[in-house]
């Protein structure tokens, strides 16, 4: 019994600790959810009280449905959203410098939004005794870590964490080069060792950050989509041009290249099930009027097409989607 209070106590210091340093990650923001889930988690992962808003899209025309939540420090809170399910698109929004995590049930699965919440760390060091992490998700989930050690060779161990639990995992006594934790769904991790504690960053996020602007497009369901960089300032204009008057059709079919991208950070916002594709646009060329159906693609035919695709090195115009919202 005493050593599970001391457990106990042991994962609400560790909550407390990475509450901490997530609250010092900066301004926070999420894209878009599908509503065909009716239950959000909002966890608030700082010292001070914090302020969340679900809203439909600001594609929907029912701006006046609102759902406030206010968060206590290092609380947790489930929103039940079923109210704004005719909306096929919702937001939430919380102020700058807000330290939140975000997690929905989509069909009685639970996933991470992906967009800066997530599921994969890493840190360049070769000091650490230990690695602390916490499983930021409401249900249980596995991980692994893996050092690569100063040979060259990997080492790995796995680990299994309750719904907001903390997980210690002793490192190896080798010379290392890096850690890395990876996980399902949305994690916080820290070294511990002599000379210090070192929190590992969210690489997701590193990786992918780039000078461009981010936008998501969608097909008329709703129920695909993918994310597109684009650095063009004409191209950048038409795609906010098409948020802005989702009915025009002119110049609306974004004609790519496409490049396979291991752990892709282009997600399918409008299927939270589905993740990541295995592919990004690698270079946009142009947004179009007319094109030909030899070269039609949708992100779920490229999937599964992937290699030819890629043999092929065609030109590849997204007939169907269009530009629904900037990221």
């Amino acid at each position: 019994m005493k050593i599970r209070q001391t457990y106990l106590q042991l994962c609400t210091l560790l909550f407390v600790l990475t509450a901490a340093v997530t609250a010092q990650a900066g301004s926070w923001s999420l894209p878009a959810l599908n509503a065909r889930t009716q239950q959000l988690w909002l966890v608030n992962t700082s010292a001070q009280e914090q302020i969340a808003w679900v809203a439909p899209a600001h594609e929907d025309a029912n701006t006046n449905a609102e759902i406030s939540v206010e968060l206590a420090p290092w609380s947790r809170q489930q929103v039940d959203v079923s109210a704004l399910a005719s909306s096929p698109w919702l937001q939430v929004k919380a102020r700058e410098g807000a330290s939140l995590q975000v997690m929905m049930n989509e069909n009685g699965r639970w996933v991470s939004i992906p967009e800066g919440r997530t599921n994969k760390r890493g840190l360049q060091t070769s000091q650490g005794e230990a690695v602390f992490v916490t499983n930021l998700s409401p249900i249980s989930q596995d991980g692994e870590i893996v050092v690569q050690l100063r040979n060259g060779r990997l080492w790995r161990q796995a680990f299994q964490m309750l719904a907001f639990e903390s997980a210690k995992v002793s490192l190896p006594e080798f010379d290392f080069v890096q850690i890395e934790v990876r996980a399902a769904m949305a994690i916080n991790a820290w070294t511990w060792s002599a000379q210090g504690t070192q929190f590992l960053k969210p690489l997701q996020e590193d990786a992918y950050r780039k000078s461009g602007t981010r936008f998501l497009l969608a097909n008329p369901e709703k129920n695909q989509s993918f994310v597109v960089e684009l650095t063009d300032p004409t191209m950048i204009a038409q795609a906010r041009a098409q948020i802005q008057n989702p009915h025009d059709f002119r110049a609306r079919i974004l004609f790519a290249e496409i490049g396979a991208t291991p752990n892709s950070t282009n997600q399918d916002l409008a299927n939270w099930g589905r993740g990541s594709w295995s592919w990004h646009v690698s270079k946009p060329i142009k947004f179009g009027e007319l094109a030909s159906q030899a070269c039609d693609g949708s992100p779920e035919f490229i999937e599964d097409f992937l290699a030819a695709w890629l043999k092929s090195g065609s030109i590849i115009c997204f007939w169907n989607y269009k530009v629904v919202q900037e990221l």
